[in-house]
């Protein structure tokens, strides 16, 4: 129930992704976006802009959510931030049914994105809907994103 809910801290449990670019046998992959540093991101890996990759990530019980902070984009220095493609609106689909689009600022750095209302789920897909484009790559990446 709602009430269990919104006592359960929100613990990640895992990050799985609809994509992932990979560069030799390094691998671009979700769990680089819930790992804590910032220096390390998720990059789609299909060709284009990755409108509609997403990444999915599972909580280990439901728990209530009231928005994410996100860096969007290649975090690891401003640079590799605008040569790679950031996701400037987001689907957030939520387990129970859920689903808001969020328009986000294409900044270096973090962002507090409070949801229009709370959701009670135990995993949440971030759909790439719209990205801003980078000045030298098509990767799309999300470098970290955690949720309250």
């Amino acid at each position: 129930d709602n009430a269990t809910a919104a006592n359960v801290p929100i613990v990640i449990a895992g990050a799985y992704h609809s994509s992932a670019d990979q560069e030799g046998s390094y691998v671009h992959s979700a769990k680089l976006a819930v790992d804590g540093n910032t220096s390390t991101c998720w990059s789609e890996g299909v060709k284009g802009l990755g409108i509609g990759e997403n990444i999915e990530i599972h909580f280990n019980a439901t728990c209530k959510v009231s928005g994410m902070n996100i860096w969007i984009g290649h975090q690891k220095s401003e640079a590799l931030f605008y040569q790679n493609a950031r996701p400037v609106v987001v689907r957030v689909e939520g387990s129970d049914g859920s689903k808001e689009v969020y328009k986000l600022n294409d900044t270096f750095g973090s962002q507090r994105v409070e949801f229009k209302q709370p959701i009670t789920v135990n995993k949440v897909k971030l759909v790439v809907q719209e990205v801003a484009r980078g000045n030298k790559y098509e990767d799309t990446c999300i470098a970290e994103v955690n949720f309250f």
